[in-house]
């Protein structure tokens, strides 16, 4: 079965090149195709233009000379044929023609025989070709380009040469018995589109490189995950195998658990079958970014509308740029997979905090000047180092700085740097602020939510997907620390992360006091709702004081995953502080299976007590905060008081 899967893999992996291959040069053809036809499109506008003028030109000539009725009559062909006339011609034509770059100018009678050309060797030679003949016949225009190694011009000879030539059908009248009859004649009219056309095959190369590097850098990532699902699928396989292979082994001496064998087995082969079906699905789900970078060339193609291929440079970098974009998209969303599903593990290490900072702004200052914001560090801690993941540290710092750059211009950013305690362990505390376009506070409490931005029309204004944010404070959590935010509309945003001092590589630790020697039989884990920061913080002192581990939410929607997934004891509620109906909060904690065991205490005013005992909250205490009263409520709560709880 490894060998099957071996085989699809490489069959993945020869599918998607060929594939990324193919995607390519059909991309490249058609660029220069689009571009091509559109050059042509172009010219023989602007050539449509130029012959109307060289007729009029030529009949005001000849009219005044010859005082014809029709410029192309026979009498009038008849002069413009005569070799003697064609300095005369040829100064009309030259005058009208001059600071274009027409290169040369031809006019043919119906039988496509040269009457007239700036060229004089040209005249009298005739033409055959089809697509030419299609405009005597239609009378409509037809234009074609060629390359020329040598072309030969009144004695000069240009030399690598292409040139444009545009044939326009023109009306020739003849007097036929008091009637008149029409026809056809033809302008060709050639014009030096040798640079424009030069731009478009260097401007097709450039484009095809940016393709081909983000092509390859979607088909690494997929390819690369691809492989890691196929050795840990495989893995599974052979200890399947070898389970197996022990169980048949203590079937044949016991006789027993061969039908659970065989249920093992075949689950094993339709994982394996199911695996097997989605490497060889794989490879076609290359064809989806392709939509993009196909949109993103119809873009560049839109640019050319003006003839003016400088704007292909810039937005072949927008084409690179969204393929990095959708790299870090993929990582972004692969860290919070990792950290839902409990994979993502902590690299616990000392590190030197300046130096990490340090790090830090010679990342940003880059994408700080593009903006023209200044980083500014403020160290007031004592601390050197701490023991945590420098790499999550760090990412957390840039997701916030980055952050504070993209929404600022022209301002200041700080970054600083205090010692702190949080739940009443030694911890660093890391301040970005900024001065830009800060945020209305009804989008701070879902700040955190993956993929938010303040509203539709900055996420249109400043590119991301909103997953930095709560990568930021999952990875908080994950290290036992803390991340809030506060900002006004217009006067920029603070963005406040904790992180201990000595992290610990488990997921919960209880808070340190080595001063308390009282209810060390109340040791339990109690999470905070509250967005009044010294509340918080009251709190945390007096629970930590009563041996608690606490744990902080900043939304309904984080308090009822954190409760749902842990082992809560005690949710302490402020209900001015959910981001939903702060009731529905309360109700909905009551009435969900998973959290309905577990005590609930409300801060609210005095008049609500009556609505807080028909949502069925244990108890309730009034701000301001009073620590015995704090500890005597919850010290009931945990000793089994059933009875709701005013405290006054």
């Amino acid at each position: 079965m490894n060998q099957v899967n071996n085989t699809l893999l490489k069959l993945f992996s020869v599918t998607s090149v060929v594939t990324l291959i193919i995607a390519v040069v059909s991309i490249g053809l058609f660029y220069k195709t689009f571009a091509v036809n559109l050059l042509e499109e172009q010219s023989a506008k602007t050539n449509a233009v130029l012959s109307k003028i060289i007729y009029n030109s030529i009949h005001i000539g000849i009219e005044t000379k010859l005082g014809v009725k029709y410029l192309f009559d026979d009498e009038s062909i008849e002069f413009i044929s005569s070799q003697k006339n064609h300095p005369f011609l040829k100064s009309i034509i030259q005058d009208s023609i001059e600071q274009t770059p027409v290169v040369k100018v031809k006019i043919y009678n119906p039988k496509l025989k040269t009457i007239f050309s700036t060229i004089k060797e040209n005249i009298g030679k005739t033409i055959d070709d089809v697509n030419i003949r299609k405009v005597i016949e239609t009378g409509e225009s037809y234009t074609d380009i060629n390359h020329y190694e040598k072309f030969l011009l009144d004695g000069n000879t240009l030399n690598n040469v292409t040139l444009l030539t545009t044939y326009i059908p023109m009306t020739i009248a003849h007097e036929m018995e008091g009637s008149e009859s029409k026809e056809y004649g033809l302008f060709g009219i050639y014009v030096d589109v040798t640079k424009r056309y030069e731009s478009i095959v260097s401007s097709q190369w450039g484009f095809v490189s940016v393709i081909t590097v983000v092509l390859l850098i979607i088909y690494s990532t997929l390819y690369f995950e691809v492989r890691k699902i196929n050795k840990t699928t495989n893995q599974k396989q052979k200890n399947l195998d070898d389970e197996l292979r022990k169980a048949e082994k203590t079937n044949l001496v016991l006789g027993k658990n061969f039908a659970k064998v065989a249920t093992k087995r075949d689950r094993a082969v339709k994982e394996n079958e199911a695996k097997s079906q989605f490497l060889a699905n794989m490879s076609h789900e290359l064809r989806t970014p392709l939509n993009a970078i196909i949109g993103y060339s119809e873009m560049i193609s839109d640019d050319m509308d003006d003839g003016d291929t400088s704007k292909v440079k810039e937005d072949s970098k927008r084409i690179n740029s969204a393929g990095k974009h959708l790299l870090i998209i993929i990582n972004d969303i692969l860290d919070i997979s990792k950290i839902e599903a409990g994979k993502m593990e902590l690299n616990i290490e000392d590190f030197n905090v300046d130096d990490m900072i340090n790090e830090i702004i010679a990342t940003s200052k880059p994408l700080a000047d593009k903006n023209n914001n200044k980083l500014i560090v403020v160290s007031n801690k004592t601390t050197v180092s701490i023991t945590s993941d420098l790499t999550r540290t760090r990412q957390i710092l840039l997701n916030l700085i980055s952050n504070a750059i993209k929404f600022t211009k022209d301002g200041d950013i700080f970054i600083t740097i205090n010692d702190s305690k949080l739940d009443g362990r030694d911890s660093v505390e890391f301040v970005v602020q900024d001065t830009g376009v800060g945020l209305d506070d009804k989008y701070i409490k879902e700040i955190f939510s993956p993929f938010n931005q303040a509203d539709l029309s900055s996420s249109k204004k400043y590119e991301g997907t909103g997953l930095g944010l709560t990568i930021s404070k999952l990875f908080c959590e994950l290290m036992n620390g803390d991340i809030s935010v506060s900002s006004t509309l217009g006067q920029g945003a603070t963005f406040t992360v904790n992180i201990p001092v000595l992290v610990s590589s488990s997921k919960y630790e209880l808070a340190e006091n080595d001063n308390v020697t009282k209810h060390r039989e109340y040791c339990a884990n109690v999470v905070i709702v509250d967005s009044d920061p010294s509340a918080k913080k009251l709190l945390t002192s007096y629970l930590c004081d009563l041996k608690f581990y606490v744990i902080f939410a900043s939304t309904a929607l984080d308090c009822v995953r954190v409760a749902q997934n842990n082992n809560v004891d005690i949710i302490i509620l402020d209900v001015q502080s959910s981001g939903m109906d702060d009731w529905l909060l309360l109700k909905n904690l009551k009435n969900n299976i998973k959290t309905r065991n577990i005590r609930i205490i409300v801060t609210a005013s005095k008049n609500e007590l009556e609505l807080t005992k028909s949502l069925g909250a244990d108890a309730y205490i009034v701000k301001p905060f009073n620590k015995e009263i704090v500890e005597e409520t919850v010290c009931n709560i945990v000793g089994g008081s059933d009875s709701v709880v005013s405290i006054q």
